[in-house]
């Protein structure tokens, strides 16, 4: 990744505390510089290609919500290097983000291509919830390495479309079995300064598990160094994991409490982790009758017990 060297990495404490423990306080300095005020040409390309984007937003109890976003190849834009554009089709008819960004503008974004395993974080604010499209004034915007992703192919789907969105509190057997059956999740927290951010992390099904009733343990594969997500649950533990089941993005909400230990917890772990209490859950019908397709791991992805 190319260093700028005009602009000094801006990491908050939580990060700096995790790049500290791990010991990789210099590749995150190093690194930093990556993570820009403005849309560079790499993540314009991604963001102009992509169907697939995942919304960080606030829910009404302060807590990060995840939304899926499916937009045609060409229809998530740029405005120059300094905005994006979102066509509100993009978002499922059931799902509440344009009432969450009415009172709250902040949004995290996460564009991934599937099949290239390509993604891409931008943070930043909603212009005005009332527009189509959305224009978001971009705050931080990075590219992300593909090194663990399962590669997977977005095509149309001829099974039954989920008629409406439904919510509760109960996370039942079947929902934690779909969740440690997972290669692929997304991940909605937030940091101090008041920005969201949207992550992916991603292994063999199985990679998630749970520990305890209603406790699940995402293991912290060794990345960028620069610990956006871990940082930010160190200092503020209200997250949100989303998936994809069939024709709905399934969303769990609650807190985490982040781990770090000098012996891996399992087998082919580093011991950093964080165990995950769900407190509600939404499933909301996907925008589009599409779907993720196979599941060719990436030979970088640990093998855990």
């Amino acid at each position: 990744m190319p260093r700028d060297n005009d602009r000094p990495a801006n990491f908050h404490p939580g990060e700096l505390d995790a790049q500290k423990r791990a010991g990789h306080t210099a590749e995150a300095e190093d690194l930093g510089p990556v993570v820009k005020p403005f849309l560079a040409e790499g993540g314009r390309s991604l963001v102009l290609c992509a169907r697939i984007a995942v919304a960080a937003t606030v829910g009404r109890d302060g807590s990060p919500v995840l939304s899926l976003l499916v937009a045609e190849a060409g229809e998530f834009g740029a405005l120059g290097a300094s905005g994006l554009t979102l066509p509100r089709s993009a978002v499922a008819p059931g799902d509440a983000l344009f009432d969450r960004l009415r009172w709250d503008r902040r949004i995290g974004l996460v564009f991934l291509d599937p099949h290239t395993r390509r993604r891409f974080r931008v943070n930043g604010e909603v212009v005005d919830s009332r527009h189509n499209p959305l224009e978001v004034s971009i705050l931080e915007a990075f590219p992300n390495c593909k090194k663990y992703l399962v590669r997977q192919q977005l095509v149309p789907s001829a099974r039954p479309a989920a008629t409406a969105a439904t919510q509760g509190r109960s996370i039942t057997r079947a929902d934690a079995a779909l969740l440690c059956r997972a290669s692929l999740v997304f991940v909605g927290s937030g940091n101090p300064g008041g920005q969201l951010d949207a992550a992916t992390r991603s292994g063999d099904p199985g990679f998630i598990r749970e520990v305890a009733p209603n406790t699940f343990e995402i293991p912290d594969f060794a990345g960028n160094a620069m610990y956006q997500t871990i940082g930010n649950l160190l200092l503020e533990p209200r997250v949100s994991v989303g998936f994809v089941c069939g024709q709905e993005f399934v969303v769990f909400t609650g807190s985490a409490t982040v781990h770090w230990k000098d012996e891996a917890e399992r087998a082919g772990g580093n011991g950093r982790f964080w165990r995950f209490t769900p407190l509600s859950w939404r499933r909301v019908p996907l925008p589009a009758p599409v779907e993720l397709s196979g599941g060719e791991r990436s030979r970088h992805t640990p093998v855990l017990d």
